[in-house]
């Protein structure tokens, strides 16, 4: 990226391909076919592209006394939005699967520790016992508990696409004129 100079539209095609490939995740439901899935997952492997992009860029675009802090910044951004954003999913899948399978099974007679050991998955078998009926009911819960936790992806989606304006409007100085710092 620092040859080019042209990491706004990378940054844009990425958040676009975040979008489109985090709103198919969204759209997967239980009979979705795997190929899909894989194809929607490709989609959204591409739209990391970015994701270590800033490495380069950051550097150019601030004057050489600044780099080391720039790095500094990055890595603690990176190194603390990663572990939030899993505890933000896993709390997303936790309640909304808790929720759903407590509403499905309580009434039929399994314990709320058997309930919280199966979306634990602490080696829980209570799934594998469940009437086939009720298993697809189980699994359509779990699959729509893991849809909610896409809509986190489908937002990042406009949010990386919203960092080349960002950028445009932050600073007049160029990823050119950074460079030839």
């Amino acid at each position: 990226m620092p040859k080019t100079g042209y990491f706004i539209l990378r940054y844009l095609a990425s958040g676009i391909l975040m979008l489109i490939g985090s709103v198919l995740m969204y759209t997967v439901r239980f009979d979705t076919r795997a190929a899909n899935v894989y194809g929607y997952s490709i989609l959204m492997g591409l739209s990391m592209t970015t994701t270590q992009a800033a490495y380069a860029v950051g550097p150019a675009l601030v004057t050489p006394d600044r780099v080391a802090e720039c790095i500094q910044f990055m890595n603690i951004g990176q190194g603390q939005s990663q572990p939030l954003g899993l505890a933000i999913a896993s709390a997303i899948f936790q309640s909304k699967t808790l929720s759903g399978l407590n509403d499905l099974l309580g009434s039929k007679g399994y314990s709320q520790t058997e309930i919280e050991g199966a979306v634990a998955g602490a080696q829980s078998t209570l799934l594998e016992k469940l009437p086939p009926a009720l298993k697809v009911q189980a699994l359509l819960v779990i699959v729509d508990a893991i849809d909610a936790v896409y809509v986190m992806a489908v937002a990042a989606g406009p949010c990386t696409s919203l960092h080349p304006a960002c950028c445009l409007l932050v600073g007049s100085r160029s990823f050119w004129e950074g460079a030839a710092m």
